[in-house]
C-alpha cells in the first residue's frame, strides 16, 4: 500500500477531529472552567433547586450561534430532556452537578471583558429560564401518566 495515501488519510482525519474540537462539535467540546467565585455563587444559588429536581447535568448554548437562532438545552435527571431555547448569547455552557458532594462544575468560556456581576446575571437568568421550562415539560409529561 502506498504510504502517501495512508499519511494523507490520517492527516485528514486528524485535521477533521481537531476542527470539530475547536467548533464544539459532538464529543469534542473545548471546555474552560469558570472562576471559583462564579462557581461558588452559582452553587449556593442553584444547588437546592437542582438537588430537588435530581438534575445531574445541564448543557445549553452553541458557539457562533446567530442572535435569532434557537439553541439546544439539555437537562439530564432521571430522564434526558432536550429542547430548543432562545439564544442566550453565552456560547456553550455545561454544568455538571455532583448531588452527593453538593458541588457544581461549570464549563464556560466567559468573555474576558465581562465583569463578574454581568456574567453571573447572564448565567443565572438563563438557568432560571431553563429550570422554568424544564418544570413545565415535567408538568405536561405528568399529565399523561
Amino acid at each position: 500500500m502506498n504510504k502517501t495515501v495512508i499519511f494523507v488519510s490520517l492527516f485528514c482525519i486528524s485535521f477533521t477531529c481537531w476542527w470539530a474540537w475547536r467548533l464544539d462539535a459532538g464529543p469534542f467540546i473545548y471546555r474552560h472552567t469558570v472562576p471559583e467565585k462564579l462557581t461558588q455563587k452559582v452553587t449556593e444559588t442553584f444547588l437546592p433547586y437542582l438537588k430537588g429536581r435530581s438534575i445531574e447535568k445541564i448543557q445549553f448554548g452553541k458557539k457562533n450561534a446567530h442572535v435569532s437562532q434557537k439553541v439546544p438545552a439539555i437537562v439530564e435527571s432521571e430522564a434526558v430532556e432536550e429542547w430548543l431555547i432562545s439564544n442566550p448569547s453565552t456560547g456553550p455552557v455545561l454544568l455538571n452537578v455532583d448531588l452527593d458532594d453538593g458541588e457544581i462544575s461549570i464549563y464556560w468560556d466567559v468573555p474576558e471583558d465581562m465583569p463578574f456581576d454581568q456574567s453571573f446575571s447572564m448565567l443565572s437568568q438563563t438557568l432560571w429560564d431553563i429550570l422554568v421550562q424544564y418544570d413545565q415539560i415535567i408538568k405536561v409529561q405528568n399529565t399523561y401518566q
